[in-house]
């Protein structure tokens, strides 16, 4: 065990130089952070540099946003988020082309989602476009960023005839290649549930087949119709 014998004024400056050292590494560690803060888009603390800005990419990119005929919620991507300041409000600022019928919900102090205020129809329209805007709680308004939305079809109809009933006369005892053609359409919006893709003959023990063709089908005899069955035969037909 041995002593060592300093002065007051020598404690003095050994503790100031200590503490000088720590305050120094504290001062570099905030400075750090603030540059990764600033250069990763993160927002230190509910207040940060005070300025709203939407957490994008790029502002040019925007967000594109998916919601189905029978749902209101809208799947957005990238999240509607917004850093630099406390944010109050999402405000949606420009319609593109007329009627916007969505409604910015916030979920916290950072983040949103987008709702349609009404079930929407994709046979009426099928895309939509507006800006939105980010807004403080103290009034800031961030920069615009373009919302592009694409209403997504569900099957709601079945596919209808052109005419509710064909009739056509043939000759006894010939073969026909084709005696008449129907033709169906489906009101659904897209392709995947408003193609006709078949039709089918549902009569059982009839002489008929179905050439079935891009929105139009022949309907042919297979075999000479036989006087016993005589001219007005009937077969009912089923577009799927």
């Amino acid at each position: 065990m041995f002593y060592i014998k300093c002065s007051s004024s020598q404690i003095k400056d050994i503790i100031s130089s200590t503490t000088l050292q720590m305050y120094s590494k504290y001062l570099l560690l905030a400075a750090f952070l603030g540059i990764a803060a600033s250069s990763g888009n993160v927002t230190i603390g509910p207040q940060a540099d005070g300025v709203p800005r939407l957490d994008l990419p790029s502002l040019e990119s925007g967000y594109h946003g998916l919601v189905k005929e029978n749902e209101t919620i809208v799947e957005v991507t990238p999240k509607i988020r917004a850093v630099g300041a406390e944010i109050c409000n999402f405000r949606i600022v420009n319609k593109h082309h007329g009627e916007a019928p969505f409604e910015i919900v916030l979920k916290n102090q950072i983040e949103a989602e987008l709702h349609a205020r009404k079930v929407l129809n994709c046979e009426k329209r099928k895309n939509y476009k507006f800006d939105i805007a980010a807004v403080s709680c103290s009034g800031d308004v961030s920069d615009n960023a373009t919302v592009h939305i694409s209403v997504v079809d569900i099957n709601e109809y079945a596919p209808t005839f052109l005419d509710p009933s064909y009739v056509c006369q043939v000759d006894e005892g010939r073969l026909y290649e084709e005696i008449v053609r129907v033709e169906a359409t489906d009101r659904d919006c897209t392709p995947k549930f408003g193609d006709v893709c078949k039709y089918e003959i549902l009569t059982n023990d009839q002489p008929f087949i179905i050439d079935n063709e891009a929105f139009s089908s022949a309907l042919a005899r297979n075999s000479a119709v036989t006087f016993a069955r005589g001219l007005a035969e009937l077969a009912s037909v089923q577009c799927i």
